[in-house]
């Protein structure tokens, strides 16, 4: 690089200046006269004969800036460079930023000689710090709101409140209201409305929500009328001459300005925010904005809505669900009194069958035992009077002991049948003998072995409660002829704590648990239907290859009053 060894001469200084893009101009720091300054400055073209203020501030005036802001005084005060950021206004009153930039020049003896600045337009760089500014300060608000207007606390009127107090504070307009529309009917309803007229307009309003309703053709009359019907959003600086502009009501404040924006889910109009009478009227930035708090509102009337309706929902449920428990608890009301009259109509049935077995057992023993026993009597006689007279006698008398021995043979049958119908040991000498010859009986026609104990009093029991206990142990004991297999069977007929129990115990090849809970072949519904019928309980149990128990437990109380048999209604 070349190295100048003379000093430069003022003609190439000026050159060097006159090619910075920005302006620069020295200044006497006593008499403020501009001494040099390069093309950059057009207001001035003969600066040199101006004074510095009267390049940037309109003719005519002189620098009002407060103390430490003029370059001058500045530099003379502390002899040190001076960097500050101004705003001046051009002929046309319109804002202009620069950063200013002042240097001192000192002569041989330290004396302030001239001042050295150079301006650099910041206009731009400042509309953009600033449009960042509010931009954050708008992003921190809506913020805000959102993490206000998601909270489940806070219903409709409180979000429209809170959503007013956000447009009003982010666009600087003193008035307005927030709406929503109602689903159930499309009228517009704002809270926040009612306060402002009570408040702010002076007029007398009753302490509830204004609610407009549409027009018949579903629209809506007047200014805010129009973005709910359009969907779009409406600014309008003039309002009186807009042709929707329909007046205010006496007492209302008058409109000097009125932005509306409706609040969309979709292309559903839900609500809308209006504002009125900005100072300075409202821009396309302040619609924008509110625009964004519009969205947000509608999120919120959203989400509010899906509470109430999901609450809804929810009473729909339980008001379901109570209905169906009633329901519920009816059918079981009517299945237990179906099952009470069963269990009646069943105790009938078995009293019935009992009286007609009875009647059955007497007129075979009465009835055909005669008839039997007559002719064999008769078949007696003729044999005791056939005599010698004959040569066929010793035949006649060969058959009619044949037929005696027929007579016998069914006169036993028939006392056979008749105490399988009704044992007239039960009547006539009491439970322990009919279970007694029940018990002979099985023996000789099983061959199986049979170890019976009997703890019990005659008068421990009703007659009643006598014949059902001696079915249900004929009912066992013939199962156990049929399906165990077994070569012995205990009957156990104790006082234990809980009352009356009775104990059929087998070690044949027990049940399965399928036929067990299915039972009919094996007569166990007709076993626990008679235990219930005398107020006792009746269980069996069984495990394959290892026999069967049947038990019949007849609580104290049961025993000494079983139930009183009613007739079915």
């Amino acid at each position: 690089m070349a190295v100048m060894r003379k000093a430069p001469s003022v003609r190439l200084l000026r050159a060097i200046i006159d090619s910075l893009p920005f302006p620069v101009f020295v200044t006497d720091p006593v008499t403020h006269a501009i001494q040099f300054a390069n093309r950059r400055f057009q207001r001035a073209p003969d600066a040199d004969r101006h004074l510095c203020h009267h390049l940037f501030h309109l003719p005519g005036e002189v620098c009002q800036a407060p103390e430490g802001y003029c370059p001058r005084e500045t530099i003379s005060r502390t002899g040190q460079p001076f960097i500050s950021e101004q705003m001046h206004l051009d002929a046309a009153g319109r804002e202009h930023w620069v950063e200013v930039q002042a240097h001192p020049v000192f002569d041989s003896d330290g004396t302030l000689a001239h001042i050295v600045e150079f301006t650099l337009d910041i206009t731009e760089a400042k509309r953009r710090q600033r449009a960042q500014e509010r931009e954050t300060a708008i992003n921190s608000a809506l913020a805000q709101l959102a993490a206000q207007l998601i909270d489940p606390r806070h219903g409709i009127e409180e979000m429209a409140r809170l959503t007013l107090g956000h447009a009003k504070w982010l666009t600087g307009a003193p008035h307005g209201f927030v709406s929503h529309i109602r689903p159930d009917d499309g009228a517009l309803v704002s809270s926040t409305l009612t306060e402002m007229i009570k408040h702010e307009c002076r007029m007398s309003a009753p302490d509830q929500r204004i609610v407009f309703p549409p027009g018949p053709d579903g629209r809506f009359r007047g200014l805010f009328g129009v973005p709910l019907s359009t969907g779009r959003p409406l600014l309008v600086n003039d309002p009186a001459r807009h042709p929707a502009a329909i007046g205010v009501p006496p007492g209302h404040i008058p409109l000097e300005n009125f932005l509306a924006v409706p609040a969309l889910l979709g292309q559903k109009v839900v609500g809308e925010i209006a504002l009125a009478n900005k100072p300075g009227g409202f821009t396309a930035d302040d619609q924008t904005v509110v625009q964004r708090l519009a969205e947000l509102y509608a999120a919120g009337l959203q989400r509010q809505q899906n509470e109430d309706a999901l609450q809804q929902l929810n009473l729909d449920l339980e008001q379901r669900v109570q209905q169906r428990t009633a329901e519920l608890r009816q059918t079981v009301r009517q299945l237990k009194q179906a099952n009470r009259q069963l269990h009646v109509l069943s105790a009938e049935t078995h009293r019935i069958c009992e009286e007609r077995l009875a009647d059955m057992s007497r007129l075979i023993h009465d009835e055909i035992g005669q008839l039997l026993t007559g002719l064999k009597a008769g078949l007696s006689w003729v044999e005791r009077h056939l005599g010698e007279r004959r040569s066929d006698a010793a035949r006649l008398r060969e058959r009619c002991q044949e037929l005696k021995g027929m007579a016998d043979e069914a006169l036993e049958v028939s006392r056979n049948l008749a105490r399988e119908l009704r044992p007239h040991l039960l009547d006539h000498l009491g439970l322990a003998a009919a279970i007694e010859w029940l018990v002979g009986q099985f023996r000789r026609r099983t061959g199986i072995a049979v170890d019976l104990r009997n703890d019990w009093q005659e008068s421990d029991l009703p007659a009643a409660a006598r014949v059902e206990v001696y079915r249900i142990i004929q009912e066992a004991l013939t199962n156990v002829a049929r399906h165990a297999k077994a070569s012995r069977v205990e009957i156990r007929l104790t006082r234990e704590a809980e009352g009356l129990v009775g104990r059929v115990i087998d070690n044949g090849i027990g049940i399965s648990r399928a036929r067990l809970q299915k039972g009919f072949s094996l007569g166990l519904p007709g076993m626990r239907e008679r235990a219930r019928a005398i107020g006792g309980t009746f269980e069996v149990q069984s495990r394959l290859r290892h026999g069967t128990e049947v038990c019949l437990v007849l609580p104290r109380r049961a025993a000494r009053s079983p139930r009183r048999k009613a007739r079915p209604t």
